[in-house]
């Protein structure tokens, strides 16, 4: 315990953890265009300087800045993991009914309609995003391997 040192606040790693997990969630689900990406990146710049200087009141040494990085990223996972479920368990989910060629793949040139069933690719994408994020919250942090 006492190779342990104490940090003042919480550490920079999480920090930027923290305010990027909210930039991904504001500029995926929150704000569209231009303007919205502008508006996601300044309220999670403000968010990483108040967590800066409400976090320095706060003793932190560095086991305890590990087990919040474990909670951050295992918060993601089971939203991962959640999203994977409603992907699959859907009633119905929109796919393009007319593709084409193009030189670096297909492009959709019809209608987006609705299809019964699952969206079964993007369940499965969210549920191995999901199992990475697991897997990044149960292994300890390069600094102390």
């Amino acid at each position: 315990m006492e190779n342990q040192k104490a940090i003042k606040g919480i550490s920079q790693e999480n920090r930027k953890l923290i305010s990027g997990t909210l930039f991904l969630v504001l500029f995926l689900w929150v704000f569209n265009g231009i303007y919205g990406t502008l508006i996601s990146f300044g309220l999670s710049a403000v968010f990483y300087w108040l967590l800066d200087r409400i976090g320095k009141e706060y003793e932190f040494d560095s086991a305890t800045n590990e087990r919040l990085r474990r909670v951050v990223w295992g918060m993601i996972a089971g939203a991962l993991i959640v999203g994977s479920i409603l992907a699959f368990n859907s009633k119905n989910h929109t796919e393009c009914d007319q593709q084409v060629r193009t030189r670096d793949g297909y492009e959709c040139v019809g209608d987006y309609v609705a299809v019964k069933g699952g969206d079964v690719v993007a369940g499965v994408l969210l549920a191995i995003f999901g199992i990475a994020a697991a897997k990044v919250s149960i292994t300890k942090a390069d600094s102390e391997a």
